[in-house]
């Protein structure tokens, strides 16, 4: 199976609804993230277990969960960059964390 890109973000209404009080405040918190991953459930477990997530996942595992959060391919990496994502082990190739100023 091919290696690609994943955009994870929270769901607009997620956002709109202060479901999770983390969100609301937006600091010390993921608003983002793209994953190198074969599928979206092995991007959502690579983002979860990272420790790249913030305030957002302390009472709920949100990045597991497409009813808060949402998961879309974005692009293919070259085979000689996947393989280069691979050998270095961080699959997680950015984020967006908003942080107490």
């Amino acid at each position: 199976m091919t290696e690609k890109f994943w955009l994870l973000e929270p769901r607009e209404d997620v956002l709109l609804l202060s479901v999770i009080p983390a969100w609301d405040n937006q600091y010390n918190t993921l608003m983002g993230a793209v994953i190198m991953a074969q599928t979206e459930s092995e991007a959502r477990t690579i983002l979860n277990e990272s420790g790249e997530t913030g305030d957002e996942s302390t009472e709920i595992e949100v990045w597991l969960e497409p009813e808060y959060t949402t998961c879309r391919e974005v692009g293919t990496p070259s085979p000689s960059y996947a393989d280069d994502i691979l050998e270095s082990g961080d699959r997680v190739i950015i984020t967006d964390y908003w942080v107490t100023p």
